[in-house]
């Protein structure tokens, strides 16, 4: 992928409310961007990333500050999603910490 950054900017991004309060996060879809460039962003998280578990799965993330990128564990075509979280500045995540930045990062979008 030419501009990883680029793309992955001009996504529309939903927040996750299903871990908003334990691991808050957004999303962007697959069937609202280009299909091709999608799964170009996806393999390139998967070849530049690193393994990290997010709860019983193993993800691949990949970071471009300040957030954090993970692709799903499907295989390609099957792969919907690309999840994007703010990118903790320490081991031990302080979620409640987390959510106030989200409600602040949403004020100005």
């Amino acid at each position: 992928m030419r501009d990883f950054d680029d793309f992955v900017k001009k996504q529309r991004r939903i927040f996750a409310k299903t871990y908003a309060t334990t691991h808050p996060h957004e999303y962007c879809l697959k069937k609202e961007t280009d299909p091709e460039l999608f799964e170009q962003a996806v393999m390139y998280i998967r070849e530049n990333g690193y393994k990290e578990m997010f709860y019983t799965k193993e993800f691949t993330c990949f970071n471009s500050w300040p957030y954090k990128y993970r692709s799903m564990w499907a295989p390609l075509e099957e792969t919907i999603l690309i999840n994007r979280t703010i990118i903790s500045p320490s081991p031990e995540c302080n979620y409640e910490k987390e959510i106030e930045k989200w409600k602040d990062y949403k004020k100005i979008r």
